[in-house]
């Protein structure tokens, strides 16, 4: 999928690659299945993306996912209960020194249904999403 956006770039003389200019923040705890595929899920889409984990003191093996897909991780603790100030604190600071023209702040059960091409020739560096249910 890659090559064939960069001959898209080409074609558009356009001389970097979207995917080294996403960023993902995924928070997550405890469900390190789903998180393995969320990082498929976007890797397969941005191929370069940087990703960091917001791990909320998981006793699975989110922090050997993060390691073993190169992505970044960092802890944070809620002492065992959901507390959604924490969350939307972290979700609202996370990307504010970030270099990347595209970022992205999600649970480890959103996926977005979207690559490079939509990036590209959105005008308006802000994109809409509907929801939808994911079914197994």
């Amino acid at each position: 999928m890659d090559s064939e956006i960069c001959k898209i770039y080409k074609n558009f003389k356009i001389n970097f690659s979207i995917c080294d200019l996403v960023h993902i923040y995924v928070l997550t705890w405890n469900n390190s299945f789903n998180l393995e595929y969320f990082i498929n899920w976007y890797r397969n889409r941005f191929l370069n993306c940087s990703i960091t984990v917001y791990d909320n003191n998981s006793t699975d093996d989110t922090y050997d996912i993060s390691l073993k897909y190169n992505c970044q991780y960092k802890l944070f603790e809620t002492n065992d209960d959901f507390n959604d100030e924490i969350h939307r604190n972290i979700k609202n600071e996370c990307w504010k020194n970030q270099k990347e023209k595209w970022v992205f702040v999600l649970d480890d059960d959103e996926l977005l249904d979207i690559g490079p091409l939509e990036l590209i020739f959105n005008p308006n560096n802000i994109i809409h999403f509907k929801g939808v249910e994911r079914f197994n």
